[in-house]
């Protein structure tokens, strides 16, 4: 048995011996230049039949909210149940809830054009101190202000 672990050894030895002296892609007698020009019919089929277009093609699709039915922000966003002026006290959206086996997580969008911002408990957020996450709301204290921002909820029933 002791053979058999000399012989794979020097194998695996012999096998790095060569990797090292020649390494992969560089063997002798290939030619170092720029490969060579495949024939016609070869990089006809190589192409693909389209051409994707540049980004701000795709501008007008981004730009429409993805989780609404028809595509479009609503006039006014309305939790049931809670005053609109609750979500006016800061100046950011609860977008999600996150439950983990860590704790609770808080994500919250602060302007449209950047991403989304992750909150737990005692984090701060311009000026207010995060004081709970609970599942449909994220409450927050500044001084002796408390105020609970709720969920957002979707017009029309809950995104896909």
């Amino acid at each position: 048995m002791r053979w058999v672990a000399v012989a794979l050894g020097l194998l695996f030895g012999g096998m790095l011996y060569h990797l090292y002296r020649h390494p992969l892609g560089v063997m002798p007698g290939w030619a170092q230049g720029p490969p060579a020009a495949p024939p016609p019919e070869m990089a006809a089929r190589a192409r693909p039949a389209w051409r994707s277009r540049p980004l701000d093609a795709y501008r007008a699709v981004t730009a429409k909210p993805l989780f609404y039915p028809d595509r479009r922000l609503p006039e006014t966003i309305d939790s049931p149940g809670a005053p609109a002026a609750e979500s006016d006290a800061a100046d950011f959206d609860l977008v999600a809830v996150i439950l983990t086996p860590d704790g609770r997580e808080a994500w919250v969008r602060t302007d449209p054009k950047r991403p989304l911002r992750r909150l737990r408990r005692g984090d701060r957020i311009q000026g207010w101190t995060v004081r709970a996450v609970a599942p449909q709301a994220l409450e927050i204290e500044r001084a002796a202000e408390r105020k609970r921002i709720p969920l957002l909820n979707y017009p029309r029933g809950s995104p896909p």
